[in-house]
């Protein structure tokens, strides 16, 4: 963040009076899923050479090279083995929603006011068809939200 307060400067703005976001991406889930769904999730964006030089940018190109040269080769399943759970976590939360408080918190304490939340599924959207995802939009969602919307619990 103090590089971002020094562009705030740079810039002539006051960094008290910047709102910081971050997008999320989140698995929710109460099994032993979550690892999968997160390394398939990975490889559909490591496929596309501009998200890959991003990775690489982000210093995950050799993490993730292994994975997309099986893939390549046609060895799908294989792939997904060869992305490191390291990497699943780094570039996603996953864990039950309980658990994704906390690491939310985490950003919140790195200094993000808002954390953008981006569900990742098995069905690949995020759609309110599965009980642990509705469920998980309702836990998560800040309670102010709710309590304007009329949706509290």
């Amino acid at each position: 963040c103090s590089s971002d307060l020094g562009a705030a400067f740079d810039a002539g703005r006051n960094p008290e009076g910047i709102e910081i976001l971050q997008r999320l991406f989140v698995v929710v889930t109460d099994g032993d899923n979550g690892l999968e769904i997160a390394r398939r999730w990975i490889m559909g964006y490591a496929q596309v050479e501009v998200y890959r030089r991003a990775f690489e940018t982000f210093g995950l190109g050799d993490a993730l090279n292994p994975a997309v040269e099986k893939f390549r080769a046609g060895d799908r399943s294989g792939a997904l083995l060869q992305i490191p759970e390291e990497v699943c976590r780094e570039l996603v939360l996953i864990g039950t929603a309980h658990e994704i408080q906390s690491q939310i918190a985490e950003y919140r304490d790195m200094g993000v006011d808002t954390p953008v939340l981006f569900f990742v599924t098995e069905a690949g959207s995020p759609e309110c068809t599965d009980p642990l995802i509705c469920e998980s939009f309702r836990s998560l969602a800040p309670r102010e939200s709710l309590q304007k919307t009329g949706s509290a619990t």
